[in-house]
């Protein structure tokens, strides 16, 4: 049996590497967060980590265009599918959270990259959040025309829905006992949109 093919090799070690500088910059913060920590965590020495990401500032990009990239095809996903509107309403929601229920190292990222942490971030959330909010906001009004509630200021009510279960996800073990034991994110949003 021979050697896996290096380009096998090499996709491989570059997801573990992306996986353990999601943790890392989630716990730590960009400029807190440690390389060695990062090789470390997925298995290699730093050296092996530079030859993957040639800087820190590469490998954060890389996490967040990677992670937002998923996410974008988990929501083109549930826009897609061929339901009535408001179950692909439903199913944009539910794709958001199981996002970040799989990503909770992201949210903690994201959030300190909106509250103006150091690092490259706002660029990141300029270029990777900000498309997606607007790709959000096109489907739901162009879609959901007619029905919503009279007045309702769509991008508003998107943001409301994001930032809820992004607090509760990065909130760690004090998400139940500040919202509950139950997400009421989807009902939430659904009286919020429809007033029902």
């Amino acid at each position: 049996m021979g050697r896996p093919k290096s380009d096998s090799i090499d996709v491989a070690t570059e997801e573990r590497v992306l996986q353990a500088a999601e943790v890392e910059f989630g716990k730590a913060g960009f400029v807190a967060a440690r390389l060695e920590d990062i090789a470390s965590r997925a298995g290699i020495t730093r050296p092996s980590l530079f030859y993957h990401f040639a800087s820190k500032d590469q490998l954060y990009a890389a996490v967040v265009h990677r992670a937002f990239g998923g996410l974008r095809d988990a929501l083109v996903a549930a826009f897609s599918a061929d339901v009535p509107f408001e179950r692909r309403f439903d199913g944009t929601v539910d794709a958001y959270l199981e996002f970040l229920q799989a990503h909770p190292d992201l949210a903690a990222i994201l959030l300190r990259e909106v509250m103006g942490g150091p690092g490259p971030g706002r660029d990141l959330v300029l270029s990777d959040v900000v498309p997606l909010i607007d790709l959000v906001e096109r489907f739901i009004s162009e879609e959901g025309s007619g029905r919503f509630r009279e007045g309702l200021h769509v991008r508003g009510a998107i943001m409301m829905v994001i930032a809820s279960p992004l607090v509760q996800v990065a909130a760690g073990p004090l998400r139940e006992p500040l919202w509950g034991p139950v997400d009421r994110t989807r009902d939430l949003a659904r009286q919020l949109f429809f007033g029902r």
